[in-house]
C-alpha cells in the first residue's frame, strides 16, 4: 500500500494545504498539475533503485518479531471465523482439484521424484513466488492494482483522509516562503516573467517533480532508520489493535461469504499456478477480482473504519510526529521543496 500512500500524500499536501495570507502563487494546483506529479511520481516509483528500495522497506518490517507475532495472531483469528475458514477450504479445494494445477504438480513430481510431500508442497509455493516477480506478470498486476486503486479512491471518507495526512506531513512548512521560491524560480525559468497558468505548470512539473528528484526524495525515506524503525512499530500495533481486527475480520467473512469474489480468487490462483503461464489469463482474472464491488467495498470498509478509529489515528499521529521530528529527512523535503 505504501507504493500508492506515498504519491498520494506528496500530491495532496501540495494541493490541499491551507495558504496563509500573503504572496498568492503564480499557478494554481489544476488537474494538469495534479496528473504530472502523479505520472512523475509513478515514473519514480518504477525506477529500479525504488523497487529495491520498497522491497527492502517491506522485508524489514514484516521480519521483525512484533509484526510477525501479530500477523500470526490475527491469521489465526481470522481462520477461526466459520465463514473464513469455509472460504479458504473451498479455494484451495477447487484450486488444487484444477486440471492445470495437476498437471504442474504433475510436472514437479517429475523432476523431483524422490522429493517428500512437504518439499512438493514448498516447491509448489515457490512456482507461485518465480512467477509473481516475472516482469509480465509484474506489468499486469501493476495494471490491475492502478484500476483497483481506481474503484477505491471514488470515497469521499479517503479523500477526507488524503487531505489530512497531507496537512499533517506538511504542517510546520514556511509557506508564505515556499510560495515565495516558487513564484522567484517560475519567473527565473520564463524568461525573468511570471508565467501564465499552462507555462507555469510544466515547468512546475518539469523542474520541481523531476523523476529523477522524486526517485531521491522516496529513496531517502524507505532507506530512513527512523521511518523504518516507526513504520514497524505502527504496523505491529495496528496489527494487534482490537478495533482493527474486528473489521478485519468481519470484511474477510463478507469475502469468504460471497460465490462470485471465490470464483474470482480461485481462478486467479489457477491461472498463476497453471502448467502454462498463460498472462492474457492472470490479467482477466485480476482485474475482475481487484475491481469486483465486493472486494471494493470489504477493503473500502476497512479502510474507513481505521480511519474513524482514535486509537489507529493516535499511532498515525506518533508515526508522523516521529518522523517529521528526523533532522535529514527534514533536510530532504526542504530541498524537494525549495531546491529546484
Amino acid at each position: 500500500m505504501l507504493r500508492w500512500l506515498l504519491p498520494v500524500v506528496m500530491v495532496f499536501g501540495v494541493a490541499c494545504s491551507k495558504r496563509d495570507a500573503g504572496e498568492a502563487p503564480t499557478i494554481a494546483v489544476d488537474e494538469t498539475v495534479r496528473r504530472g506529479i502523479e505520472e512523475r511520481t509513478q515514473a519514480a516509483l518504477e525506477s529500479k533503485r525504488l523497487s529495491t528500495a520498497f522491497d527492502s522497506f517491506f522485508e524489514n518490517v514484516a521480519a521483525d518479531p512484533r509484526v510477525l507475532g501479530a500477523g500470526a495472531s490475527l491469521a489465526e483469528e481470522l481462520m477461526s471465523d466459520a465463514a473464513v475458514g469455509k472460504g479458504v477450504e473451498t479455494i484451495m479445494t477447487q484450486v488444487g482439484d484444477a486440471p492445470p494445477v495437476q498437471a504442474a504438480l504433475a510436472d514437479l513430481v517429475k523432476q523431483h521424484p524422490d522429493a517428500t510431500p512437504e518439499q512438493i508442497g514448498e516447491l509448489f509455493g515457490q512456482l507461485f513466488a518465480t512467477r509473481w516477480e516475472t516482469p509480465e506478470v509484474n506489468t499486469v498486476w501493476m495494471g490491475s492494482w492502478d484500476k483497483f486503486l481506481g474503484k477505491l479512491g471514488s470515497s469521499s471518507t479517503l479523500t477526507v483522509v488524503y487531505q489530512e495526512v497531507s496537512s499533517r506531513v506538511f504542517k510546520g512548512f514556511d509557506e508564505p516562503r515556499m510560495t515565495k521560491y516558487l513564484n522567484t524560480r517560475l519567473a527565473a525559468l520564463n524568461g525573468g516573467k511570471a508565467p501564465d497558468q499552462a507555462t507555469g505548470a510544466r515547468l512546475y512539473i518539469e523542474h520541481a517533480w523531476a523523476t529523477p528528484r522524486v526517485e531521491e526524495l522516496f529513496g531517502k525515506l524507505l532507506e530512513n532508520p527512523t521511518v523504518r524503525a516507526a513504520s514497524t512499530a505502527f504496523a505491529s500495533e495496528l496489527l494487534a489493535d482490537p478495533e482493527i481486527r474486528a473489521a478485519l475480520k468481519k470484511q474477510a467473512a463478507a469475502l469468504s461469504s460471497d460465490p462470485a469474489v471465490i470464483a474470482l480468487v480461485v481462478r486467479a490462483m489457477q491461472s498463476m499456478y497453471a502448467k502454462d503461464l498463460d498472462v492474457a489469463e492472470i490479467k482477466i482474472s485480476l482485474d475482475s477480482l481487484l475491481t469486483h464491488p465486493t472486494v471494493i467495498g470489504a477493503v473500502r470498509n476497512v479502510l474507513e473504519s481505521m480511519i474513524k478509529t482514535d486509537a489507529v489515528r493516535s499511532k498515525a499521529q506518533k508515526w508522523l510526529d516521529t518522523v517529521r521530528a528526523d533532522k535529514s529527512l527534514g533536510a530532504a523535503f526542504e530541498t524537494f521543496m525549495t531546491g529546484w
